[in-house]
């Protein structure tokens, strides 16, 4: 299925211009005479009915965008305050010359019964617009917010942590492409009628998962693109929370098309002061390929086992796949420990077994270490708690008790140190 954003020309049309129009693409002198004057341009999407005539967003499974829930998915009809740039091109001698007449700048809403679409401002005691009648003339046009004192283009927000912030950072655009203007159209009775223009997302989108968690232990989604001074962390958008204490968070945010440095997640976990643990610190990297104008960018964030699954790359605007994809690396930390020796570990969140008979016991991780003492594998919580040499959780070091608690804060952990008191050389 396709999806379609739609500019659309309410225009005022004269039946005696249907034999006026000029066959070619080249401009004529007298060409003024034979035009079309434009009421006003009107932004609309698509249905989403899916039918052979209408056209409708695609969507990729399991995310959000381009759905009912998509803040950019909503009527365009709601960016009332904002501004249309419409700019019309004709071919001259190989060359392209913007043609004044049917060109305006700043473009307002209007919200009337009998209007509901951008007009041109009047400037210079020019209060009508005109496009000419002749075969393939080319378009740009860009529509964007229009926040009192700031001049486009604006920088793309850092907070986008509401519907209405994001929807603000998404520009619409269409960038020097043929269109039909007043040839061949199908003038309605009244003499009337309407001409569609497609338009595209000028920005990137990031829609991405952090799938299995507990609510409750999120203290904050961010992403973070750039080193140093330049660093600039962004707020996304949570479009959708699964479950009532444990499931997916859902997010969605809008980046620059210019991005050319990896953006990296930032997930920042609460105090567990059950565990005298601090808050925690996870990255994790996007990938390394510039972003693009158009396109939106999926993957999951694996909360419950540190992982991260590729990246699937789309148009926005279709929902089709893009060729390529980004390839993440599973971030699973790794453990030094002793060589060929096996451990068992214990976490803050105090998991659970069956003893077999009926009641429970506290439920261990066994871990292996190779022939390099390292093991690399998913654990069963964010804080060691406590560590020992036996399957037997009475006889285990609890590690709260030397203020020696192991945070798992980083992606190599290291304990040689820990184990050298369970088991001293020699």
């Amino acid at each position: 299925m396709k999806h379609h954003i739609y500019i659309v020309m309410s225009v005022v049309a004269f039946a005696f211009m249907g034999g006026a129009c000029s066959q070619t693409d080249d401009y004529q002198a007298g060409e003024e005479t034979q035009t079309t004057p434009v009421e006003g341009i009107a932004l609309s999407l698509e249905s989403s009915q899916a039918t052979i005539e209408t056209g409708t967003r695609a969507t990729v499974s399991g995310y959000s965008i381009n759905s009912s829930i998509d803040p950019t998915n909503k009527d365009p009809k709601l960016r009332t305050n904002w501004k249309l740039d419409f700019k019309l091109f004709y071919q001259s001698s190989g060359a392209t010359t913007e043609y004044l007449a049917g060109s305006f700048l700043g473009g307002i809403y209007d919200s009337a019964t009998d209007k509901q679409y951008w007009r041109p401002v009047p400037t210079g005691g020019t209060d009508k617009w005109y496009f000419p009648n002749y075969f393939h003339p080319t378009a740009n046009l860009l529509i964007y917010p229009d926040p009192a004192g700031v001049a486009y283009p604006a920088a793309v927000e850092l907070d986008q942590s509401t519907s209405a912030a994001l929807m603000a950072q998404d520009i619409l655009f269409k960038n020097n492409e043929p269109v039909q203007i007043a040839h061949n159209m199908i003038y309605a009775t009244s003499g009337s009628s309407t001409r569609s223009i497609s338009v595209n997302h000028q920005r990137s989108m990031l829609d991405f998962i952090v799938s299995d968690v507990v609510h409750a232990d999120i203290a904050s989604v961010t992403v973070v693109v750039g080193t140093g001074v330049t660093a600039k962390e962004y707020t996304p958008f949570q479009v959708q929370k699964t479950g009532t204490t444990t499931g997916n968070q859902e997010y969605l945010l809008i980046l620059p098309e210019t991005t050319s440095t990896a953006p990296v997640v930032k997930i920042k976990t609460m105090d567990n002061s059950a565990a005298g643990a601090s808050p925690i610190t996870y990255l994790f990297t996007v990938g390394t390929t510039a972003f693009a104008s158009n396109r939106c960018y999926y993957f999951t964030l694996q909360g419950n086992q540190v992982a991260f699954s590729p990246v699937t790359v789309t148009d926005w605007t279709t929902g089709q796949p893009v060729s390529g994809e980004y390839i993440a690396v599973t971030a699973y930390p790794t453990f030094k420990g002793t060589p060929n020796t096996t451990i068992y570990l214990y976490y803050d969140n105090k998991l659970t077994e069956s003893n077999g008979a009926g009641g429970t016991r506290p439920k261990l991780q066994a871990v292996t270490f190779n022939n390099e003492g390292e093991c690399t594998f998913k654990p069963d919580g964010r804080v060691i708690t406590h560590i020992g040499v036996v399957n037997d959780f009475s006889q285990l070091i609890d590690l709260s008790t030397t203020s020696s608690t192991i945070k798992l804060d980083k992606m190599y952990i290291d304990l040689t140190s820990i184990l050298g008191l369970i088991n001293p050389p020699g």
